[in-house]
């Protein structure tokens, strides 16, 4: 997540949606003044300020609540809690009002069916410090089960109102026309790009398309119910 004051823009970090890439990318127009949530990568900036929230363990999987319970900025925020910390903070800090309403918001979206794959292999990647090494049947039936709406893999109700009605950004960027898609906002924002994005941080490897991983209607079925909204106003489809 990135709030630069230069360049008047809000990014919201979806999950497996070249998220770190983009991040990496930006960092470099940033300054001192920035909001930057801090990554492996790169350290925060301004990321620090306390904010104690106990409604997360209302809203999020306990091991995330306790892990950003006194956070008032972390990686995969939906736009609807960064929107209620900001309206409370430009009120407590020296921040010029109204940030979220007068700043150019945006975040990337991506084929359910594909994003899971994705996130198969993430899971499954030695480099991955968090790795749970799920089967691709225990993916879908984490996503199957799952009582969060902020589960990671829920995209859209990253960038939506809370009661998921009402997109929050104003730019959605399909991840399958990135480049493209990318060069119309850093051009609008004033932001340098020589219209290709050379930073890939979490590719992977040995990767077949993702209709190979379906082996079962089941799983097809799982990610239709679940994900029916992103294919509906994002026109995805297997």
């Amino acid at each position: 997540m990135i709030i630069s004051f230069k360049y008047k823009f809000i990014f919201i970090k979806n999950y497996k949606a070249a998220g770190s890439s983009i991040e990496t990318y930006l960092y470099n127009y940033l300054t001192l003044n920035d909001i930057a949530v801090g990554t492996v990568d790169f350290k925060g900036i301004n990321n620090n300020y306390k904010f104690e929230d106990l409604s997360l363990f209302q809203h999020f999987e306990p091991s995330v609540a306790n892990k950003q319970k006194n956070k008032a900025f972390f990686a995969h925020m939906p736009a609807w809690l960064l929107k209620k910390r900001l309206e409370i903070l430009e009120n407590k800090l020296n921040f010029e009002k109204n940030i979220f309403s007068k700043f150019y918001k945006f975040a990337v979206i991506r084929n359910p069916f594909d994003l899971i794959v994705s996130d198969y292999h993430w899971n499954n990647d030695p480099s991955n410090p968090l790795r749970n090494n799920h089967t691709f049947d225990q993916i879908i039936r984490e996503i199957e089960e799952q009582k969060f709406d902020t589960f990671r893999l829920f995209n859209l109700n990253r960038i939506c109102s809370f009661s998921h009605k009402k997109i929050l950004v104003d730019r959605v960027i399909k991840f399958e026309n990135l480049n493209e898609e990318l060069s119309e906002v850093f051009n609008c924002l004033g932001i340098p790009f020589n219209g290709k994005l050379e930073i890939f941080k979490k590719r992977s490897v040995n990767r077949k398309h993702y209709r190979k991983y379906y082996q079962s209607n089941h799983h097809k079925k799982v990610v239709m119910k679940h994900f029916s909204q992103e294919l509906d106003k994002f026109g995805y489809y297997f």
